[in-house]
């Protein structure tokens, strides 16, 4: 029985929306440290070096980029900070 377009679609949209993700394969969560360790001895180099916990996210993305990620893209002199985190909207509120 063929379904009319509108029903595939919804199908399809649900479908993706509820599915979840999972990883097969050599990067699969149960054997992931075994495998990495393994791909690492047959490609001859090292695993990357522990990170400092105690490092912050600013010096993190400073020490990488090169970049200070507080200072203000247009003046390059002030500081941002942060003032308020965004929650997302539940659906259906109309925020105009």
């Amino acid at each position: 029985m063929v379904r009319p377009p509108t029903v595939a679609a919804a199908s399809t949209a649900v479908t993706h929306a509820c599915r979840k993700d999972t990883h097969f394969g050599f990067l699969a969560n149960r054997h992931r440290t075994e495998k990495l360790e393994r791909a690492r001895e047959l490609l001859d180099i090292e695993p990357p070096e522990a990170t400092d916990s105690s490092e912050t996210w600013e010096e993190r993305c400073q020490r990488l980029t090169g970049r200070d990620p507080t200072l203000c893209p247009e003046c390059r002199q002030g500081r941002m900070i942060c003032v308020e985190i965004l929650r997302p909207q539940p659906e259906g509120i109309d925020s105009s």
